[in-house]
């Protein structure tokens, strides 16, 4: 109790340097938790978004699919829909991807047409979403007419709410066939990718326009959680025939998966420079208190007391600081989470396009409680700033008792 006493007298003695330290381990510790609960929170939309517009938890393909990317590369939907009869699996959506050329009567664009069951995909899909539809309306139920256009293609064609425009893309035996749509809305995905060259309507009219019936290039399976992935997978690779097969969201969305791995070595990075550069200023702080206390040092080496117990003096005083600093930044932090996991933060004004890695996303970012993380941190910052007491500790026990005495 003694040495812990002393050494919050000596933190106390000097507030303002204390105030200091305190401030920028803090400050160190606010922000990298909540750049970390941030981040969480959108690997967690990113994830959440991949899986609603993309393979879904795990998706079936053609096995040449992925890479390949070619219209002939689908399958026949009723040899898989047996085995999607299970009870882990919650929702799965069948969907084609036709590459075409759409004409209007003034202009020409290369585009894709998205086949999709818009009923059941209706505020599922990101793309599908009300705030998404600018005008118009959503196609209508069994129409072989109505899709949906995204607004830059509806520019770019001279189109609008109504008008009619002519597909012309590759069927199943190379010949081209051709199919006359109507608008029935318009939407902005905030992806310029898909602004400028999609069209969405249902999944039976684009298999009647490449004459495929039951023809699809994806079936996008949604689980209860992310743990039924691996058991599940190995369940319809045994079911499924070749060259159909099973994808996990990982391996059917590396790039996402890519994205996120590389962001997160970014910010451990950035976090370790940030936790250097505060060690730094620690020992600076140690030395200059060290230094400061010259005298008193030298009194207690006179009257017995040896290097050990001074050194575990100016241990306590950064243990003691680095406690206080990450308990206060803690607290603040967890508050700045709990109001941005609610309220969110609004990213609009600076983010051009909606997508990452291919992927639409929110722009306002909800952050989560990344609690192993926020640990993590707290632990490192506690002992970078034990170590950088090291030398402060070492300098302290080189302090001569004689010399000491004579200074003032």
């Amino acid at each position: 109790m003694l040495w812990i006493k002393l050494a919050y007298r000596n933190i106390v003695r000097n507030k303002s340097r204390s105030f200091v330290s305190i401030a920028a381990i803090a400050g160190s510790i606010i922000l990298l938790t909540f750049m970390d609960n941030m981040q969480t929170g959108s690997y967690n939309a990113m994830i959440n978004n991949g899986i609603k517009s993309g393979s879904g938890h795990i998706g079936i393909y053609h096995s040449n699919y992925l890479s390949s990317r070619e219209l002939e590369d689908s399958f026949d939907f009723q040899l898989v829909k047996q085995s999607l009869l299970n009870k882990d699996i919650k929702k799965y959506y069948p969907r084609l991807y036709v590459p075409s050329l759409i004409r209007s009567s003034r202009n020409s664009s290369g585009g894709v047409v998205l086949g999709l069951d818009i009923l059941k995909e209706r505020n599922i899909s990101p793309l599908l979403k009300d705030k998404v539809l600018i005008d118009g309306d959503w196609p209508r139920p069994n129409n072989s007419k109505d899709v949906l256009i995204g607004y830059k293609l509806a520019k770019e064609l001279s189109l609008g709410v109504g008008k009619k425009f002519v597909v012309m893309a590759k069927g199943n035996h190379d010949e081209i066939n051709s199919k006359l749509f109507r608008i029935r809305g318009i939407i902005k995905a905030g992806v310029s990718n898909i602004d400028k060259t999609t069209i969405i309507t249902h999944l039976s009219n684009v298999q009647k326009l490449i004459q495929s019936k039951d023809r699809v290039h994806e079936v996008a399976i949604h689980l209860s959680s992310f743990e039924q992935i691996k058991d599940n997978l190995n369940l319809l690779s045994q079911q499924i025939p070749a060259p159909i097969k099973a994808f996990s969201w990982q391996e059917a969305q590396p790039s996402l998966l890519d994205l996120i791995k590389i962001d997160r070595a970014n910010g451990i990075m950035m976090g370790t420079f940030l936790m250097l550069i505060v060690g730094i200023g620690a020992i600076n702080t140690m030395v200059m208190s060290v230094m400061d206390r010259t005298r008193e040092f030298g009194v207690l080496r006179a009257i017995g007391m040896n290097s050990s117990y001074i050194r575990l003096i100016v241990f306590l005083e950064a243990l003691i600081l680095g406690f206080i600093a990450i308990f206060i930044g803690m607290i603040i932090s967890l508050l700045l989470t709990y109001y941005t996991s609610t309220h969110g933060i609004d990213f609009s004004e600076v983010m051009k396009d909606m997508d990452v890695a291919g992927v639409m996303i929110d722009p306002i970012i909800y952050t989560v409680l990344n609690l192993k993380g926020n640990l993590l941190i707290c632990l490192s910052m506690l002992i970078i700033n034990i170590l950088s007491s090291i030398y402060p500790a070492y300098l302290a026990t080189t302090i001569e008792p004689a010399q000491a005495m004579q200074r003032k």
